[in-house]
């Protein structure tokens, strides 16, 4: 995983020549090094910004706010409705291990 969180000044950009574009200083460092010690990164995945979408998360750096999307938040529900229906359950619970996990890791 090549995740990395931080802050940088407005406005403090550098040129990044691997990537071809001006990108946060502190973020620049990261990728120097990462460059120096092999490790592979790819450029859609170096986002920056006031506002970023971040594992299916909006993060806004402005307001301190996380907001699930509403499309995201009404297919968590209805599957949470389906998990939790009796009326679905036509043997008594029958739900795998591995479904209530996916489940338990798509709410965490």
């Amino acid at each position: 995983m090549d995740d990395s969180f931080g802050i940088n000044k407005d406005g403090n950009l550098v040129w990044y020549h691997n990537y071809k574009r001006h990108m946060p200083t502190n973020q620049v460092k990261l990728l120097s090094l990462w460059d120096k010690l092999g490790i592979p990164h790819q450029p859609h995945k170096q986002l920056f910004g006031m506002r970023l979408t971040t594992i299916g998360i909006c993060v806004n750096a402005n307001s301190l706010t996380f907001t699930f999307p509403k499309q995201e938040l009404d297919e968590l529900l209805q599957e949470i409705e389906e998990f939790t229906s009796w009326s679905e359950w036509k043997y008594g619970p029958s739900w795998t291990l591995c479904c209530w996990q996916r489940l338990a890791g798509w709410m965490n």
